[in-house]
């Protein structure tokens, strides 16, 4: 990134107007065939602020963005920054009473949102549920844009943006994310991994997930490389593959059930995915399985990367750098490579004392980009932000070169027979089983207050006999008997999505456990 004369570079909308000024020409976004320039971009956004001005949107109000994968997501949350406001991205798919938890969540001051979370969100303001206007993009469009549009005084220290986040245990937060953890980490992450202005970023992941809005909008912009996204459905797999070849992509990114599906479901045939040369791998735990299985079908070669990350630290804490080698542990644990720039870490036990190199404990992280709290949640803030580190909740080990290798969250780990059972390693080994599609493994005591034993629940492909199953299940017995030295307690099949995740592809552990020990895990039926 080259600097700014005479300005600095102080929030990314500093940026858009570098862009704009030096490239009005050049592609910035290109969404479903529709594409857009910096200059465009700049002065779309300045009357999509202006008309927010209209609508008495003031510097610190927060404005919910509802709306899919589209232009005015972009254009809209650009404006809400230029004004000093800050944006929130909402999962456009959920019910409008989980949405309406969001808003209530961060007092926003407007909502903007389209199709049936327009329509609900409408239905619920007739009703009474909320007072906070609710408007679509079309509807901030032909407001009259007569408000000033000089940009407002923002400060380093200024909330970036709020990023939701939905753990594994289903709690609901809102990471506080400043202009300075914001610009610190797109520094760190492009330096890092050597994004150059020839480089074309391809993605289908939802952008109001960490990966999708920071990697994917904001990533773009700050290296000055086109974007080019697309919905994020399962179904868009092979249009995203499709692209990278037509284009010459060059950097892409998605949780681990995205390469896996990929190399399951897509066709090489047709595809030159030479281009390639970063695809990061994050959002849940990676496997050796699926980094080998997608190169392997594409004809790729050391281009996944495991990444660790989270929304408290923006997005990325560690990566593999390009071109180095995968990093393996003998359980098959791959490492997630060592920390960005100017990022620290220390793993700690129980008592909060730092760890020697392969000794396993939680996982604390500082540096730049690590969040400013969780919005108006003073408790929550102080249980995780304590002298500068964040406690992650993350368990994991260093090895001597300071590569993180991650073995899962402190509450999903199963505690058998006094030893640690990471659920990654039984789910790696249960998804090698023809037939099963997804695995999850949980801890459950059949005695009460006794050891945990484990459980698996796998989702299998539609159109398995009777026999079939039973064959599923002992495969299922025996890949983890051999591989782990013991068998599960029982291993329950479930139909497609039977096992419960968040919408960034995360298991809900706590959920799935909650469930089997109702009964409501119901097995496979044809």
């Amino acid at each position: 990134m080259e600097k700014k004369d005479p300005e600095s570079l102080t929030t990314i909308m500093d940026v858009l107007r570098l862009r704009a000024k030096n490239t009005p020409g050049a592609l910035a976004y290109s969404i479903e065939g529709k594409g857009i320039t910096y200059g465009r971009l700049l002065d779309e956004v300045l009357q999509a602020a202006s008309s927010l001005v209209e609508l008495g949107i003031k510097k610190g109000d927060r404005c919910a963005l509802i709306l899919p994968t589209c232009l005015d997501f972009i254009r809209i949350l650009y404006g809400v920054q230029h004004i000093g406001a800050v944006p929130a991205a909402v999962n456009p798919g959920l019910s409008p009473e989980l949405i309406l938890r969001r808003m209530q969540a961060i007092a926003c001051s407007l909502a903007v949102a389209s199709g049936a979370a327009l329509e609900g969100l409408k239905k619920a303001a007739i009703k009474g549920f909320t007072t906070t206007p609710v408007m679509s993009p079309e509807e901030i469009r032909i407001l009259s844009a007569n408000a000033a549009r000089s940009a407002i005084g923002i400060d380093l220290n200024d909330i970036a943006y709020l990023q939701f986040t939905s753990g594994t245990g289903g709690d609901i937060k809102a990471a506080v994310i400043r202009h300075r953890n914001l610009m610190a980490h797109l520094i760190v992450n492009t330096d890092f991994l050597g994004i150059s202005k020839e480089d074309i970023f391809v993605a289908w992941l939802p952008l109001y997930h960490d990966l999708g809005l920071v990697q994917f909008v904001f990533g773009p912009l700050y290296s000055g490389c086109p974007g080019y996204l697309m919905q994020p459905s399962i179904l868009n797999l092979p249009k995203w593959l499709e692209t990278i070849s037509r284009i010459r992509g060059t950097v892409t990114a998605c949780p681990d059930f995205g390469y896996r599906i990929a190399a399951r479901v897509v066709s090489p045939d047709g595809l030159d995915l030479s281009s390639l040369r970063i695809a990061k791998n994050g959002g849940e735990p990676v496997r050796l399985s699926t980094i080998k299985h997608f190169e392997q079908r594409f004809g790729l070669s050391g281009v996944v990367l495991p990444a660790y990350g989270l929304a408290e630290a923006t997005l990325s804490v560690t990566c593999l750098p390009p071109g180095e080698p995968l990093r393996v542990d003998p359980k098959g644990n791959v490492s997630c490579g060592p920390p960005l720039f100017d990022t620290e870490i220390k793993i700690v036990d129980e008592k909060g004392k730092r760890m020697e190199p392969g000794d396993t404990g939680e996982i604390l992280i500082k540096g730049p980009q690590i969040f400013a709290g969780y919005f108006n949640d003073k408790k929550a803030t102080q249980q995780v932000l304590k002298n500068e580190w964040h406690h992650t909740g993350d368990l994991g080990t260093l090895d001597m070169d300071g590569h993180l290798y991650i073995f899962g969250r402190k509450r999903a780990l199963i505690k058998r027979a006094g030893a640690i059972v990471v659920p990654r390693e039984v789910e790696d080994l249960a998804d090698r089983v023809e037939g099963v599609r997804f695995s999850a493994a949980v801890g459950f005591s059949p005695v009460k207050d006794g050891p945990e034993e484990v459980v698996v629940a796998a989702e299998v492909r539609d159109g398995i006999d009777a026999d079939g199953l039973a064959t599923i299940t002992r495969g299922i017995m025996d890949e983890i008997k051999k591989g782990l030295g013991f068998p599960p307690f029982e291993i329950v099949l479930v139909s497609k999505g039977a096992i419960p995740r968040t919408p960034n592809g995360k298991i809900q552990y706590d959920k799935l456990k909650r469930l089997y020990a109702s009964g409501e895990l119901g097995k496979k039926r044809h």
